[in-house]
């Protein structure tokens, strides 16, 4: 119902990651697009720029080869 038609096939996250849930993190690249899900196929509801601050909520989810988490906030 609406998928790629790739949910069986496993995907590995093989991507490191030093975001811890509870902890602040920066943005440090030009544009982080924040999505409304865990899929590139998502809107993205908010775009964030390079030194932007937020808090990890959840996370890491992975997903079509991506660690995706949840965050809210510091500087809005």
């Amino acid at each position: 119902s609406g998928g790629t038609g790739n949910e069986n096939t496993p995907v590995t996250c093989n991507l490191p990651t030093r975001l811890v849930v509870g902890q602040e993190a920066r943005v440090v690249t030009d544009v982080l697009n924040i999505r409304s899900g865990m899929s590139t196929a998502n809107s993205i509801t908010v775009r964030m720029y390079n030194g932007d601050y937020f808090n990890i909520t959840s996370g890491p989810n992975c997903y079509q080869g991506y660690n995706w988490y949840g965050a809210s906030f510091i500087n809005w």
